[in-house]
């Protein structure tokens, strides 16, 4: 059951600016760093905030060799179930997001060339750079950072779409930017089935990450190494023989994934650390967010059908005139508008 079911709102996907969830399965989309920063609002502003100042703080602790800070910030982190996006709950493998987990990316980034020599700046970094990292991960550490300001998009929504709140509910841990540590409070959140529940804005989550391990890997790294190869002139090199390019070197990629390995994420990190050049050029490639996900692309994630527009339109002409129906006017014009017009419909929330 989706969160507009239980709550009666009315309204589908289209019609709400929020990812209309199912309350106990999870939603594959993730949350996306570079969304959130293109945003350009307050809001947005407060996250970045808290992105770059725990992942500083992080990356700091780590080059001083204070591991006891790095570990203890890291080591908060946990799956957050509370907001119903990512892969399924519970899994076996140690692959969610926990104290075990933490501590892997700590030992990881510990080794890292790329956090010693400053190259790993920023979070969506790690997708590429750290072991055992991917965007599931990424996605559940940004959720934990973000906490706060989720909480309270959470709570403004629910006070405008009349979604009734649940009081003293612990907020688990939240980032304090300027002690730079952890906090718990109590606070109003939605508890369907007496589970609490925050909610995420469509516009900040993607289908994957904005970094894309086999591109990197084919596209940089693996054409560097055809570059070494034929630079070096070694075993690898092949001299075509045909009309057209004869003469002309050539290294194939099947060799060179046999010489160095099919593991990519060892392979990027550590041919990235021989050459740096190459992440700096990946960066500069992908410096756009990717764009808001459609109403389509959130529909199939959901599996469910794109909006009915003849029905958001015809809710809104079927009302009668006057006061009677002027508040489901109101409720449907939204829904419309918001469908219309996303992702550049404006409201308070979360500006």
């Amino acid at each position: 059951m989706k969160v507009s079911e239980y709550y009666g709102l009315g309204r589908g996907q289209a019609g709400l600016r929020f990812l209309d969830v199912d309350i106990e399965k999870d939603l594959k989309l993730f949350l996306n760093a570079k969304a959130i920063r293109s945003l350009g609002t307050p809001w947005a502003d407060h996250c970045e905030e808290l992105l770059s100042t725990f992942f500083n703080q992080v990356l700091q602790s780590i080059k001083s060799g204070d591991d006891q800070t790095a570990l203890g910030l890291l080591s908060v982190l946990k799956e957050p179930n509370e907001t119903h996006l990512g892969l399924s709950k519970g899994e076996s493998d140690g692959r969610g997001l926990g104290p075990k987990k933490a501590k892997e990316i700590w030992t990881a980034m510990k080794r890292s060339k790329a956090v010693k020599s400053g190259l790993l700046t920023d979070l969506e970094d790690t997708v590429l750079l750290i072991d055992g990292v991917s965007v599931d991960i990424v996605s559940d550490i940004i959720t934990n950072i973000i906490r706060g300001p989720l909480i309270s998009y959470t709570q403004e929504t629910c006070a405008g779409l009349g979604i009734p709140m649940v009081k003293d509910v612990s907020s688990g841990p939240v980032w304090n930017p300027k002690t730079l540590g952890w906090e718990v409070d109590y606070v109003d959140l939605p508890a369907p089935n007496d589970e609490k529940l925050i909610l995420i804005p469509k516009e900040i989550v993607r289908i994957t990450s904005d970094y894309d391990v086999d591109a990197y890997y084919r596209h940089f790294v693996l054409e560097k190494l055809q570059t070494v190869e034929i630079e070096e002139n070694t075993a690898l090199v092949h001299v075509l023989k045909s009309r057209s390019n004869k003469g002309r070197k050539r290294v194939y990629k099947t060799d060179l994934m046999a010489k160095y390995g099919t593991e990519k994420k060892a392979v990027i990190i550590e041919q990235t650390d021989n050459y740096p050049e190459l992440f700096e050029q990946y960066k500069a490639a992908n410096s756009e967010p990717s764009p808001v996900l459609t109403h389509r692309q959130i529909a199939d994630a959901q599996d469910s059908p794109p909006p009915d527009w003849d029905k958001l339109l015809n809710d809104v002409l079927e009302l009668a005139p006057g006061k009677k129906d002027a508040y489901k006017y109101e409720e449907s014009i939204q829904a419309l508008m918001e469908a219309l017009f996303y992702p550049s419909f404006d409201t308070d929330t979360y500006s």
